[in-house]
């Protein structure tokens, strides 16, 4: 019923139909006849009541396609909270899900009722899926830009958050991150507020902590797409500075949306980049997982990083 109302929408806003009196859609003239023109064409009449019928169904016919859209997130919605839940382990969907805060179910509904990209719908659904799961995860400045974002410009912040590390900073290195994402498109995702520091002459250092591991080395992981990591081992109680473009508060909110693997060919390299850093003697990537009710991370399994840069080993 929604995809025939979807049709009969559009007819009306075309031209192509209209409604009458009681509701029905009704077929306009056929346009292939040819039709004599009159001093003051039909469309054009002056006549108040022509008029005040073709505003009443264009605004009806638009106010029924904001509905469409509003229904048609709706349903993308369920089904990403019963996504949600699978991933965790969940047998089915919370019955009474955290309540979601009233202004910001408002802008949403406002924002998703002008959306008719599927691709977008789906998007904005994740958005109040994952509210609704963990209350203040966006902000209404994320949604505002959100909003204005393009379909393109959401594919070029999902190709960015494959090089987030810790879901905070992309690496500033221009021959390693010039390979994925060029400088042009870096702009872009500044201009938009998803990143910050391209202006910076001397770039921005992301510092990473360095932890005594129980065998009396000391170690710091760098995160990855929230289950792979990179271990690297240092000689000295130290630091590992990282130069970085930083993601922004509503960058790092945006990017949680994304769902993307990591790509191993960026791991590698990124690995590689790691182990010439200073007072770094070993480095492997691993999976790892969060410490049930704490801090930190679970390392299951460990893998040496491979001599190259490709893929063929992983």
């Amino acid at each position: 019923m929604d995809a025939q109302t979807k049709k009969d929408v559009e007819k009306i806003l075309s031209g192509e139909a209209t409604v009458d009196a009681s509701g029905k859609l009704i077929g306009a003239p056929d346009r292939s006849v040819p039709v004599r023109i009159e001093p003051i064409p039909p469309a054009l009449s002056y006549d108040p009541e022509k008029i005040d019928a073709f505003v009443q169904n264009r605004e009806h016919a638009k106010a029924t396609r904001r509905l469409m859209n509003l229904r048609s997130t709706v349903r993308m919605v369920e089904d990403e909270l019963i996504e949600q839940a699978k991933l965790e382990g969940e047998e089915k969907v919370p019955e009474t899900p955290p309540k979601v805060d009233p202004d910001l179910l408002f802008r949403w509904a406002a924002a998703v009722e002008e959306i008719s990209n599927e691709d977008m719908q789906r998007l904005w659904a994740r958005v109040l899926a994952k509210e609704s799961q963990r209350p203040g995860s966006f902000s209404l400045r994320t949604l505002e830009v959100l909003r204005a974002i393009k379909r393109s410009e959401a594919e070029l912040i999902e190709k960015a958050a494959k090089l987030a590390i810790d879901g905070n900073f992309i690496l500033k290195d221009d021959k390693l991150v010039a390979r994925y994402i060029g400088f042009g498109e870096l702009m872009v995702l500044q201009d938009l507020g998803i990143l910050s520091g391209l202006g910076s002459m001397g770039g921005v250092n992301r510092t990473i902590g360095v932890a005594r591991q129980d065998s009396g080395d000391f170690a710091a992981v760098i995160m990855f797409h929230g289950n792979i990591a990179i271990l690297a081992q240092t000689s000295t109680v130290d630091s590992i500075p990282l130069p970085c473009y930083p993601l922004t508060g509503v960058g790092k909110e945006i990017i949680r949306l994304c769902r993307t693997s990591a790509d191993l060919e960026y791991l590698y390299a990124l690995g590689h980049h790691v182990r010439k850093l200073r007072n770094v003697t070993k480095v492997q990537w691993a999976i790892v997982r969060p410490v049930p009710e704490g801090d930190g991370v679970l390392v299951e399994a460990t893998f040496e990083l491979p001599n190259g840069t490709g893929t063929s080993q992983g």
